[in-house]
């Protein structure tokens, strides 16, 4: 688990930051040419288990030097993680008022709605 959460974020991060042209011989995860798995792969091996742990706990201070660049996490199913914007209602929360007028107030659509416009506000 750790080690496929540790993967898909590898590949993100080296997605987000990938330069064109060769990488560096000790890097060879940063080659844009290869096929991303394959350099998730290497980005992998290279990696230690506690950077890998850290990966997976969001925390990419130990992996800098590996070019993987923090992911910010800035929005989700309840809301914009902001100060001074709403949150909305987990869906286990709605389902306990027992609420249809409620629970179609908060449906995907008028919640995403909110939630960009959130965003919007917040310049992001």
């Amino acid at each position: 688990m750790i080690k496929r959460a540790a993967a898909v974020l590898g590949v993100l991060a080296l997605c987000a930051t990938s330069t064109a042209g060769a990488a560096a011989a000790d890097q060879p995860w940063r080659d844009a040419s290869q096929p991303p798995l394959q350099r998730a792969n290497e980005l992998l091996a290279a990696l230690s288990f506690d950077q890998k742990v850290d990966l997976a706990l969001n925390d990419f201070s130990s992996v800098r030097d590996f070019g993987v660049a923090p992911i910010v996490f800035s929005d989700g199913p309840n809301g914009v993680r902001a100060d001074g914007t709403t949150s909305f209602p987990s869906s286990q929360t709605l389902a306990s008022t027992f609420s249809r007028k409620l629970a179609a107030c908060s449906s995907l659509p008028a919640v995403a709605r909110w939630i960009g416009g959130g965003k919007r506000m917040l310049g992001k």
